[in-house]
């Protein structure tokens, strides 16, 4: 390369962003998508409805599956987790494990 020290400065830039996985649009108008460790939900205008940190990484190549009644479905390194929005802010818990290994990490 021309400049070696361009590509050197923007390296450890592109490491620290995170994308948004496959996105799914839930019938609530609701766009949900993956990011890392996080599970996010955007309004329709594109702002931020709420974020739910997880306790494993998302798989943002594989699209969330919207399960009706606010529930969302999402590959989590070797597990399905349900994401229900419904709990958020509550006692109840807005992230279960679904299907897979259930161990606590």
């Amino acid at each position: 390369p021309a400049s070696p020290g361009i590509f050197s400065a923007v390296e450890p830039l592109s490491r620290s962003l995170k994308r948004l996985g496959k996105p799914l649009t839930g019938d609530d108008g609701i766009i949900y998508a993956c990011s890392g460790r996080f599970f996010n939900a955007f309004t329709s205008n594109g702002s931020m409805a709420w974020s739910l940190h997880l306790n494993y990484t998302c798989n943002g190549s594989m699209a969330p599956v919207y399960g009706g009644k606010r529930k969302v479905y999402i590959v989590a390194e070797n597990r399905v987790l349900m994401i229900n929005s419904l709990n958020i802010g509550t006692p109840e818990p807005a992230v279960e494990p679904f299907f897979g290994n259930e161990s606590a990490e």
